[in-house]
């Protein structure tokens, strides 16, 4: 059996629930727990700083994107 790759229309739904704005409070949230984590001796600066390059990869939130933003 093989397995079917989503549609353009079930990947534009997608794509619409994780606007910009969306991402970018999603990577806030994500930098603000690193930050506690950080204090509380819960992960070394190395490995926050990894999570943080993870996160932004995964939501597509980098410099170019938040300084050249698409609109949603």
């Amino acid at each position: 059996m093989t397995q079917q790759t989503p549609t353009r229309r079930a990947r534009r739904e997608r794509t619409k629930r994780l606007t910009l704005a969306r991402r970018r409070w999603l990577y806030g949230i994500l930098a603000g727990a690193g930050g506690v984590a950080l204090v509380y001796a819960l992960v070394t600066p190395e490995q926050l700083a990894a999570w943080l390059v993870l996160g932004g990869a995964l939501f597509g939130v980098t410099g170019t994107a938040l300084a050249n933003p698409t609109p949603d």
